[in-house]
């Protein structure tokens, strides 16, 4: 018997292999594609969405870094001006302290050395002025020096040996009061320079005086006026009252220095 070729069951591995072979291309290239093209694209996508928050997160992140640097810039600033401000006032007190400690050298050595008003420099004593008004009565200072360096009540306080200023009136172990001669009530014995004639001076208080004199009496403003029977000064005539009606005029007048800038005063001795 014969039989004829099956070219059907021939071909049908190869068919089975052509197949499975697609089957397998088409699983490559599905993980190709998802393993690189769609990944590649998917990943791009997500970066292009997420780019304006990453902007917007850089901007926020930009403003808040430049605000922080503000105001430290500005607090550090803050801080820099309160320190300069500090060790400038800190200037202005060393300046001041060294000026007072100036005028102090510079009246003492004048209270020491000087030889105005008619007395020795040896019979002066420097003495330092420790409380002044408020806190000493008024027209009256407190000064280092008493009983234990020879000072006695009425004793004359002066200044640079130029201007005299009043007299111990109470006098302590260490300290001593010294009253001047422009506290209210109090009367001395004065004369003008250019005129040489005498009068009383009355003090009117907060370093002021008065003299009344007969209104025929030539005395100008800016005249010098002295203490009796010294060359001291009390200070200059600034301003004269007269009136038609009244047959006086009145002087007043005050010390020639500001007594708020005294330091130190010479006290003279009783001569021996």
């Amino acid at each position: 018997m014969i039989f004829k070729k099956q070219t059907k069951n021939s071909k049908s591995p190869i068919a089975v292999l052509f197949f499975f072979f697609l089957i397998a291309i088409f699983f490559i290239g599905r993980n190709y594609i998802r393993g690189s093209i769609f990944v590649k694209y998917a990943a791009e996508a997500s970066l292009f969405a997420a780019r304006p928050v990453f902007v917007l997160k850089n901007k926020i992140t930009g403003a808040l870094d430049g605000a922080f640097s503000y105001f430290k810039f500005k607090k550090d600033l803050s801080d820099l001006n309160q320190k300069l401000s500090e060790e400038n006032l800190n200037l202005k007190v060393e300046n001041y302290r060294v000026k007072v400690l100036e005028n102090k050298n510079k009246q003492l050595l004048k209270i020491l050395n000087g030889e105005d008003g008619g007395y020795s420099a040896r019979q002066i004593y420097a003495a330092e002025i420790i409380f002044k008004p408020p806190i000493a009565d008024f027209d009256s200072f407190i000064i280092n020096g008493g009983l234990k360096n020879g000072f006695k009540k009425g004793m004359k306080a002066v200044f640079e040996r130029g201007v005299i200023l009043g007299e111990i009136e109470d006098v302590y172990n260490k300290t001593s009061k010294v009253k001047l001669y422009s506290a209210y009530g109090n009367k001395i014995s004065v004369y003008f320079e250019n005129s040489l004639f005498s009068a009383m001076a009355s003090g009117r208080g907060g370093e002021n005086f008065e003299i009344i004199l007969p209104k025929n009496s030539e005395v100008a403003e800016g005249e010098n006026i002295f203490y009796s029977g010294t060359n001291f000064a009390l200070g200059k005539a600034e301003k004269i009252i007269k009136n038609e009606s009244e047959p006086f005029q009145k002087i007043y007048f005050r010390y020639p220095i500001n007594l708020s800038e005294i330091y130190f005063v010479g006290i003279i001795a009783e001569q021996q």
